[in-house]
């Protein structure tokens, strides 16, 4: 049988450092072809993922595909996606190639969020052992970090905080899992290292040398205590985010707030549609 560790969070929360740091301790990996730092990016932004991703670019091509058919984007938050009979056809066809070329695999991409229900589903049709692990973040300094990187508004991320949140903790609701935070990783990665060890039923502990320290920005290990401000949090947000601080992981109300993510427009497609042919020329 076929295993998967899942690593389910908003996206901008240090999944791409944990999938790294569990690469570095097992034998999973992700699929290939890998999406890797965005030299060009960089430039211009600061520490936009400059080691790279740790996401499969046919995996997250396929999960913008299905976006973009529902008028969505990655940072959208607005309502669930309901797969359709060719949606759940290509994931099939898709995995099924991931899983003859790769036993165990590392699976991350915020997109999977709205429609993780129908998604996995799907997957579980393939005999797949899953090994979930849930990343979150201070809202406080989510919303900092995508205004910082993407020029997101504090509403519209919040949002996206609140909602893919919510999902994930409901997906999860019952289900083995790991809860960890991005701030007990960059904080303290040697307490992070042992409790997902527990999790993994693991016993090693990275070395000095390990190729994960040249991932791992060392300039990350200072303090990341961003305060809250109560103030200016939504206080469903506030209470989830408790919530989560205790080890809790519960049923949540969502509603979806129509005005909180607008429709994307013709421009974007076709943006989006250049890039994949990019995309496409790159991975053959």
């Amino acid at each position: 049988m076929n295993e998967c560790i899942v690593i389910l969070s908003t996206g901008q929360s240090g999944s791409s450092v944990l999938a790294e740091l569990v690469k570095n301790k097992t034998k999973y990996n992700v699929p290939k072809p890998v999406i890797k730092a965005r030299f060009l990016l960089n430039l211009f932004k600061k520490k936009v993922n400059k080691n790279g991703y740790n996401e499969s670019r046919k995996i997250v091509n396929l999960n913008e595909e299905i976006y973009l058919k529902n008028n969505l984007l990655w940072y959208s938050s607005h309502k669930k996606i309901k797969l359709s009979n060719n949606d759940k056809d290509k994931i099939n066809k898709l995995y099924t190639k991931i899983l003859k070329e790769n036993k165990n695999i590392i699976l991350k991409d915020q997109r999977i969020n709205l429609m993780l229900d129908d998604y996995f589903e799907e997957l579980k049709k393939l005999k797949i052992n899953f090994k979930y692990i849930f990343l979150y973040r201070n809202p406080e300094s989510f919303c900092n970090a995508l205004k910082l990187r993407n020029g997101i508004r504090k509403s519209l991320s919040e949002n996206l905080w609140l909602s893919h949140n919510s999902l994930i903790s409901n997906f999860l609701y019952n289900k083995d899992h790991l809860l960890i935070s991005y701030e007990e990783i960059f904080n303290n990665l040697t307490v992070a290292e042992k409790k997902i060890n527990l999790f993994l039923g693991l016993n090693n502990k990275l070395n000095s040398e390990s190729p994960f320290y040249d991932f791992f920005d060392r300039s990350h290990t200072r303090n990341y205590k961003t305060p809250i401000n109560k103030q200016k949090l939504n206080k469903k947000t506030l209470d989830l985010y408790k919530s989560l601080n205790e080890g809790k992981v519960s049923k949540q109300k969502i509603s979806f707030s129509r005005s909180a993510t607008n429709d994307i427009d013709i421009a974007t497609k076709f943006k989006f549609y250049i890039q994949r042919l990019f995309r496409f020329l790159y991975i053959q």
